[in-house]
């Protein structure tokens, strides 16, 4: 998506919003091998661990944008779906991309509009998921495992992140 939706390169600035979910951490270390900084936006549990990840900056979501970030960022990427409209337009650079995995009405309306604005869904093709498999290999993408659980165990849990549980990484289902 950084690569083949945005065309993020060296050196140019990435705002991630939920740096520290899953996808977020992703695209950190994604990010990071291309030579990109990166600034990112958590929840306030958060900010310690978003900072072990290396961000230039981290930010409280309860907290609002510092305007001295207006139009800093190449490419804005909401992994988390809270970013609002008007915050990313004040975040982007011009001629900048905007990257989002929850199209709401709103950011869905907007997009109809603007050049800057993409939606992305999964794309499993083997030649898009290279970066992420070379990374991968050279041990530079590490998603922290949170738990394992049993099949049986998957709708308690599934319901549970529904109603706004919060995992410290990703949660694997065994057979």
């Amino acid at each position: 998506v950084l690569v083949k939706s945005a065309h993020l390169q060296r050196a140019q600035k990435l705002f991630i919003n939920g740096a520290t979910g899953a996808v977020g951490q992703a695209a950190i270390e994604i990010a990071r091998a291309l030579g990109a900084d990166v600034v990112g936006r958590v929840g306030p549990q958060s900010v310690a661990r978003a900072q072990s990840l290396g961000l230039s900056l981290v930010l409280d979501y309860t907290k609002p944008l510092p305007p001295s970030l207006n139009g800093s960022f190449d490419v804005v990427f909401d992994a988390n779906g809270s970013l609002t409209v008007k915050e990313g337009d004040r975040l982007i650079k011009r001629g900048g991309v905007i990257i989002d995995i929850v199209p709401t009405l709103p950011k869905f309306l907007k997009a109809l509009v603007s050049r800057s604005r993409k939606f992305v869904f999964a794309d499993v093709k083997s030649d898009n998921l290279q970066t992420v498999v070379d990374l991968a290999a050279a041990g530079r993408l590490a998603i922290p495992l949170a738990q394992t659980i049993s099949l049986a165990d998957a709708p308690a849990l599934l319901a549970s992140l529904e109603q706004g549980k919060r995992l410290s990484g990703k949660a694997v289902i065994a057979f």
